[in-house]
């Protein structure tokens, strides 16, 4: 669905039905990874501003209810999400994505396995340095932490998200520095 003046209209269908999946923008066109349609996927869609669908590289691993963020023009990094694999039930993966070149590289191991979780990337207002974050999701019980991406590594974050139960259920998680929003429902 897109949102036009006289309100919310069809737009277009991907190839495969899917929830839980990680969506972001790039070139006017929303790239779309895993998610679940009952089984994980490790496939990817692009849908573009004119309503075409195409599919895109496929995924290292199959994960639903990961998290995306931009961390510049041409990289985005997808954090987190729940697997298949016994080892990574709550996944700490990351893979950075090069949305030109369409490549997966192996990013830094989260400090705790989540999914449900949100992620932005936050601009520092004195150094302006960009910042990816992850914070809240599930696993196993809800999280109330947050992680920065800071010189290649994730770091605590020294803001805690406060009543996440709460507010997963309302499909919202706070923090001081930026409002994230996550799927309603991050126990798939």
């Amino acid at each position: 669905y897109k949102y036009t003046n006289s309100g919310w209209q069809q737009f277009a269908s991907m190839k495969e039905k899917r929830a839980y999946f990680a969506g972001v923008m790039h070139k006017n066109k929303l790239h779309v990874f895993g998610g679940y349609d009952g089984s994980r996927s490790k496939t990817t869609e692009l849908i573009s501003i004119d309503g075409g669908v195409e599919y895109g590289p496929e995924l290292p691993s199959a994960v639903s209810s990961l998290a995306i963020t931009s961390i510049n023009a041409t990289v985005s990094i997808l954090s987190g999400g729940k697997t298949d694999t016994p080892n990574y039930s709550y996944s700490t993966l990351t893979w950075y994505f090069n949305h030109e070149t369409n490549i997966f590289s192996n990013g830094p191991s989260l400090l705790e396995g989540r999914s449900g979780h949100g992620s932005a990337t936050c601009v520092d207002k004195v150094t302006k340095a960009k910042i990816p974050m992850v914070t809240g999701g599930w696993n196993g019980g809800y999280l109330d932490t947050t992680e920065l991406l800071l010189n290649g590594m994730w770091q605590s974050g020294t803001i805690q998200c406060p009543k996440m139960a709460t507010l997963f259920q309302k499909g919202i998680a706070f923090s001081k520095v930026c409002l994230l929003y996550t799927s309603p429902s991050p126990r798939d």
